[in-house]
């Protein structure tokens, strides 16, 4: 389902999502990134000139230092709890979800990073949350941020 809005003065069509599996290695590890590939050719990238990434520390580890299916669980849990307020009022692009080394990275592309500054400082000081996590979000207008993940779609 695409949904609608007017940013920045483009009328933006946002794209249903399209998953697309990338494996990995990084220091010896193996790495999975579930990557949104309907953004490769979203236009206009402009309007979401943010990058959000959220880092969440998994604590039950299995083999090669990936979650435990229980971690996963608890993981998947966490993501689906947060995320309805990150896209809301379509302020934000679902981009990547990547597992590497114990830790789970959630990754958006925003339109207006002050809203979700806000709901994820409270989020965090209010400790009732299902895991600790830390995030940022920086200006990135060109998608610089974004490159691995394009091209690991594209590749």
């Amino acid at each position: 389902m695409t949904h609608s809005a007017n940013v920045k003065g483009y009328q933006v069509v946002i794209p249903e999502e399209t998953h697309t599996l990338a494996e990995f290695s990084k220091n010896d590890l193996p790495g999975v990134a579930t990557i949104n590939s309907a953004l490769v050719s979203f236009e206009p990238k402009e309007a979401f000139a943010w990058h959000l990434s959220i880092m969440v520390e998994a604590k039950e580890l299995g083999d090669y230092r990936m979650p435990t299916p229980h971690e996963q669980k608890m993981l998947y849990d966490f993501e689906d709890e947060i995320e309805p307020n990150i896209k809301a009022n379509g302020n934000a692009l679902f981009l990547a979800r990547v597992t590497h080394n114990g830790w789970r990275e959630l990754v958006y592309r925003i339109y207006d990073p002050q809203p979700l500054n806000n709901y994820l400082q409270s989020l965090i000081q209010s400790e009732n949350n299902s895991r600790p996590f830390e995030f940022h979000i920086d200006p990135d207008e060109h998608w610089e941020k974004a490159t691995w993940f394009i091209q690991a779609v594209d590749s």
